[in-house]
């Protein structure tokens, strides 16, 4: 994963859902254990093909210029623990 002196920060972003809110939050690297930093960085790397479901949340990852949007049932296990820091955004 590309790692910069500026400090990195994870951009998560939750859209969609039956409300259609969106929520985000910003988590710095340094909070994310070796497995999450994988997930991201494969995610990132190798997106899976978006199948859009109506009614079901989309998730984006962003890590300076890298961006990818997941469907719901393609966002990695392992990073569903930090969806707690997700707070609604205006």
């Amino acid at each position: 994963m590309r790692r910069s002196d500026d400090g990195d920060q994870l951009e998560l972003e939750r859209s969609g859902g039956f409300a259609g809110l969106t929520l985000r939050a910003l988590v710095p690297f340094e909070e994310l254990s070796q497995p999450q930093r994988a997930a991201v960085d494969d995610s990132l790397s190798s997106p899976p093909r978006r199948r859009p479901q109506a009614d079901r949340f989309q998730y984006q990852l962003r890590v300076g210029e890298r961006r990818v949007v997941l469907e719901e049932d393609d966002f990695p296990a392992v990073l569903r623990p930090l969806l707690r820091r997700l707070s609604v955004t205006r």
